[in-house]
């Protein structure tokens, strides 16, 4: 295998796996393990196994990695629909990538106009679920953003917290930190006039503050039962 397209031809060539199952922990588990020590791991192999059954397992894992797999299967479900006659209109939406300064690859490919994306060296985010330096499905996702006309950028790090909070204290909706990322790269692209405010936008919150209590620093008010109670402060 010399290019990562090679293996959808080698998948292809075999009905099945061979009983090879592939865990792609590469750069630990996302969702909903969260274990950034979990290490890959290869079984059922045989004599009979072969390169080709390695591939199409790789196709069918059973673990969850972040590596852009929503943005590609929302692009490949909307072609579907497409294809079953079930959309009204052949406009789809635009995708856009987001990411953070901490951790860009696909941002970086994106404006180097690359298809590929390279590692991503010294990767730390506090956005944990999209803490992944090297991404299996680059090439797709970029593929599926450029054909959308859409855009993916990389957002500062250190905006993830005032994003939270801004969700949390406007709308009481308890944003995860790669949410956050989200609405930092939908303030740039409203500035730079990429998005227009007419627009119709949907951002996905994937997760919960609430599981990511290091990434907002909080200090909670204690409440002094010896004296009369302040609400507004509470």
């Amino acid at each position: 295998i010399s290019r990562s397209s090679d293996v959808e031809e080698l998948a292809a060539s075999v009905p099945d796996a061979g009983g090879v199952c592939f865990v792609p922990a590469f750069t630990g588990l996302g969702a909903p393990y969260w274990n950034p020590q979990a290490r890959g791991i290869i079984t059922g192999l045989t004599r009979g196994s072969s390169v080709a059954h390695l591939a199409r397992a790789g196709h069918t894992p059973i673990a969850v990695v972040g590596g852009g797999t929503g943005l590609i299967g929302m692009w490949k479900a909307f072609a579907e629909l497409e294809t079953l006659g079930w959309l009204k209109s052949p406009k789809k939406p635009r995708m856009i990538s987001c990411q953070s300064t901490g951790c860009a690859p696909i941002a970086e490919a994106f404006k180097k106009n690359d298809r590929f994306a390279k590692k991503f060296e010294h990767a730390a985010t506090i956005a944990s679920g999209i803490r992944v330096p090297a991404a299996v499905g680059d090439f797709m996702i970029l593929d599926a953003v450029r054909a959308s006309g859409g855009v993916a950028l990389a957002t500062p790090e250190a905006d993830i917290p005032k994003w939270m909070q801004l969700a949390s204290s406007r709308e009481g909706i308890a944003l995860c930190p790669e949410t956050a990322v989200c609405f930092g790269a939908l303030e740039v692209l409203l500035k730079e006039g990429k998005i227009k405010p007419t627009e119709r936008i949907v951002i996905f919150n994937t997760g919960a503050a609430q599981k990511y209590p290091e990434a907002v620093k909080e200090q909670l008010p204690r409440v002094d039962c010896t004296k009369a109670i302040e609400w507004e402060k509470i």
